[in-house]
């Protein structure tokens, strides 16, 4: 395929657990006018091989295989190898909805002074258990004061680039690690609009072992980092980041009460047998927790913390 419309992106590093459903969901699409390069960056545990098996049934797979590189310079090799006018990225543990592609292809050829368009997104967690939907502002303003604030509202694996501007701004910067997404779309806001289409368009997984849950600190740092930069260019004052934490400390008490807020998250949102689970975690956690005891006694009741 030397002409596709859309390049889909995948990096994947020791990704065995979940790579094949982020594929089948891409190759479930119902656009298919699509090359899907996937970078196994260093894996050493199943990976190449799942890939391989996929690639064989499948030739619109196109596989690199290479020494551990990490997610920037992937991220950048798959700017520098697609070969069609837009960039469709996914992360290996995630899913694509099956108009995903077709939504947002449409939607770029639509607003040609778009650059580059994500989507709200459901949250599951690692088992698929699904936990809420983010629902994210859609329009230019909204989401670049987000940006200009340190709030990522383009999820990256939910983002559909024009290849060409990605390119011209100069890609990911490897000075902004784990917020070269943010970076990436305070840059490319300064001359071409942005977007979110207001309806999901991908399952993404959240779970302790992602990189912005071991990287926290380094993360927040490099938010700021891309923030500062971008009132510099912009020539605009100081203002407040956002700069909380969101994921848990390696603690006990932390993990704790990270799992309850996701308990309550997932009931709050309908996931009842989700919240189950949660309670039932928490309390693994600590026996002893009375907010562990009542998201448990909640879910199970059907019922409101109000309840006495």
């Amino acid at each position: 395929m030397s002409n596709p419309a859309v390049t889909v992106a995948m990096a994947a590093h020791n990704a065995a657990a979940h790579v094949s459903a982020a594929i089948d969901s891409i190759l479930a699409q119902s656009f298919t006018d699509f090359e899907f390069l996937i970078i196994n960056d260093g894996s050493t545990d199943n990976t190449l091989h799942i890939l391989r098996s996929y690639a064989a049934r499948d030739p619109r797979i196109r596989i690199v295989n290479q020494p551990n590189r990490g997610v920037i310079a992937v991220r950048n090799q798959s700017l520098e190898l697609a070969r069609a006018p837009f960039l469709c990225c996914i992360d290996h543990d995630d899913i694509a909805a099956p108009d995903r592609i077709a939504a947002q292809l449409h939607f770029l050829r639509r607003h040609p002074d778009v650059a580059v368009v994500g989507g709200w997104f459901h949250i599951i967690d690692h088992a698929g258990r699904p936990i809420r939907l983010m629902r994210l502002p859609s329009d230019h303003l909204a989401l670049d004061e987000l940006h200009l604030a340190g709030a990522t509202a383009i999820n990256h694996p939910t983002a559909m680039l024009r290849t060409d501007i990605a390119r011209r701004v100069g890609g990911y910067d490897p000075h902004t690690p784990f917020a070269e997404d943010l970076d990436l779309w305070l840059r490319i806001a300064e001359f071409r609009l942005i977007a979110n289409l207001p309806a999901p368009v991908l399952f993404y997984r959240d779970h302790l072992h992602s990189a912005s849950s071991t990287s926290q600190q380094l993360q927040l740092a490099s938010m700021r980092t891309a923030c500062h930069n971008a009132w510099r260019r912009r020539g605009l004052p100081p203002r407040p980041i956002i700069d909380r934490h969101w994921r848990p400390a390696p603690d006990r008490r932390s993990r704790r009460d990270y799992t309850i807020q996701q308990g309550w998250l997932a009931f709050t949102h309908g996931h009842r047998r989700t919240a189950l689970v949660y309670g039932a975690k928490s309390l693994r956690l600590d026996p002893t927790s009375i907010p562990a005891w009542k998201l448990l006694a909640c879910a199970a009741l059907q019922r409101s913390p109000s309840f006495a």
